[in-house]
């Protein structure tokens, strides 16, 4: 796996300040979102809506300048950059922190995704641009290359060294709480669709 260029790291930092930056400005409406009604605070709402935001914050900085993103299929995103002799593809994911202080990301094993297609003119190299949210704050954001996927269930992608983004702010934290995961063995892209309709945007 190579190395980023230094102008795909510059973009990647200015990714990561803009998720920052909305989280700053208006994090605080996914706590009104989910007071609105009772039922909305339902396991998996909260991490959706997180999820949501970060996706908008990630399209809204990569259309300012000039990154090239993809909405991918069951609700992932991808923000892509085109090197000619090859295209390193960042998957926008959920992290948590294990008690060593590297990445855990779940995966569904069934997904063909984080797999080094052979036959491709131009090589594809897939990465994951991983956040570490608390509530509805952003704690952490990263980059690392997929290596591999996990054979277990659930599967957890296997990820290359880390590149913290934005001043590294998301140092290990021990164990983070299980209360709002998906359940095991479930893509979180794939459920996008659990959150329903929380009514008029906020």
């Amino acid at each position: 796996m190579s190395h980023i260029p230094a102008p795909v790291q510059q973009q990647l930092q200015d990714l990561a300040f803009e998720v920052r930056e909305v989280f700053g400005e208006r994090g605080y409406r996914i706590e009104v979102a989910l007071s609105v009604d009772p039922s909305f605070n339902e396991s998996g709402n909260r991490s959706a809506l997180v999820r949501s935001m970060v996706k908008d914050a990630i399209r809204t900085g990569a259309s300012r300048w000039g990154v090239d993103f993809e909405d991918a299929a069951g609700g992932a995103l991808d923000i892509r950059f085109d090197l000619g002799s090859r295209i390193l593809v960042f998957r926008v994911k959920k992290a948590k922190r294990r008690a060593d202080g590297t990445l855990q990301i779940i995966t569904n094993t069934a997904s063909s995704w984080g797999l080094m297609d052979e036959d491709r003119l131009v090589p594809e190299e897939q990465w994951v641009f991983a956040f570490v949210a608390n509530d509805s704050n952003i704690e952490g954001l990263s980059v690392a290359p997929v290596l591999g996927v996990t054979q277990k269930i659930p599967g957890y992608f296997i990820l290359g060294d880390e590149t913290l983004l934005n001043g590294g702010v998301d140092a290990p934290r021990g164990f983070s709480s299980d209360n709002d995961d998906s359940l095991p063995g479930f893509e979180e892209d794939e459920d996008e669709g659990e959150l329903g309709n929380l009514g008029p945007s906020l």
